[in-house]
């Protein structure tokens, strides 16, 4: 337990924190973008600005294009040496999933255009 973070509310800047952050923005924006390519798809009931999908061969597509992401994430990681406890507190932060997707997406696509995902685009 860090005494500052519990007890002040004092965060100190995390660079692989944030670059983990960074890798799961990225993860979102292109499966959302690739889901939304596929057929069967629909509003999702919970958040009507992302997409899932009724197919069992869409969502098996969806899946693999998932998992190659994933195993992109994890190069990315390790040559930045990211290890997993970070990678998976940035997963399960609720930053991640408070917003609605359409959110994301914009967050992504103004992150980009500032450059913040350079280091991402020099790995894979």
């Amino acid at each position: 337990m860090n005494f500052k973070q519990e007890y002040f509310h004092y965060f100190e800047h995390d660079d692989k924190y944030d670059k983990a952050q960074l890798l799961w923005l990225w993860y979102d924006y292109y499966t959302e973008m690739y889901d939304r390519t596929l057929w069967s798809q629909r509003p999702s009931p919970y958040d009507e600005t992302m997409v899932i999908l009724d197919s069992h061969e869409a969502r098996s597509l969806s899946n693999r294009n998932a998992g190659e992401l994933r195993k992109k994430i994890a190069e990315i990681a390790r040559y930045y040496e990211i290890d997993n406890d970070t990678l998976n507190r940035a997963k399960s932060d609720s930053f991640r999933n408070r917003p609605k997707m359409n959110k994301r997406i914009e967050e992504y696509l103004q992150y980009d255009k500032l450059g913040k995902l350079n280091f991402i685009n020099g790995i894979n």
